[in-house]
């Protein structure tokens, strides 16, 4: 099992993208290494926390009108699965193009 010290040692070699070593070379006491170990680790840009999973109930955007469940974490899904997104695409695709002539 690795040390308090080890860890903080990772975390500040991490943040301020340098080997363990070069960080090692700066001669910081353990104690200020704790401290400074401990704020990186609670910090939120170099440690994001994880999103949670959610489940869903949508509706195809392809104009098939399907309703599907689905789990996701950031961005909802719009289509049922990746044929039905080809689909749209062609619709766009065929859209467009008669537009244009």
């Amino acid at each position: 099992m690795e040390s308090g010290v080890e860890i903080a040692l990772q975390w500040l070699a991490y943040a301020a993208r340098v080997s363990v070593d070069e960080v090692l070379a700066w001669s910081l006491s353990d104690d200020q290494l704790l401290k400074v170990g401990a704020a990186l680790s609670r910090n939120k840009l170099l440690n994001p926390p994880e999103v949670p999973l959610k489940v869903g109930t949508f509706v195809c955007q392809c104009g098939c009108g399907t309703v599907f469940q689905r789990v996701y974490r950031t961005r909802k899904p719009l289509y049922l699965n990746r044929s039905h997104q080809m689909r749209a695409y062609r619709a766009r695709v065929r859209e467009r193009d008669m537009k244009i002539v």
